[in-house]
């Protein structure tokens, strides 16, 4: 009866705790120019990727590693990978959803760098 009693406060305690912890999620796109916003900038810098689903996530980089992809040639890095974070480039972003429905992101994997403007790719961003 005593076990019963410490057991459930702290399977319950337990079971509270893990699910108020936030789920990373992992996603893919392209780098576009903010949307029009009627609410102030934000102090945080922040992405906006374009999702396959043509969905707009709006990625908080404060804290996040960026970092480039094995896809990426050694010509195209820059020394600090923030850098290439350009209109255009491809990413992958893993995050958590906060609250206010922004990503806070753990890592961007930069899979590929923007296309410069004499790059064929340039036309279709």
């Amino acid at each position: 009866m005593n076990v019963r009693r410490v057991a459930l406060p702290v399977l319950l305690t337990f079971m509270f705790a893990v699910g108020g912890a936030a789920t990373l999620g992992e996603f893919r796109g392209k780098i576009i120019n903010p949307p029009y916003q009627p609410e102030p900038v934000s102090t945080s810098p922040c992405i906006y990727v374009l999702g396959r689903n043509h969905l707009v996530r709006k990625v908080v980089i404060q804290k996040a590693e960026i970092i480039y992809g094995a896809s990426v040639p050694t010509e195209e890095r820059r020394p600090h990978p923030a850098t290439s974070l350009l209109e255009g480039a491809e990413v992958r972003v893993t995050a958590t959803q906060g609250k206010d429905g922004n990503w806070q992101a753990k890592q961007v994997e930069i899979l590929r760098t923007a296309p410069q403007r004499s790059d064929p790719r340039a036309v279709k961003i």
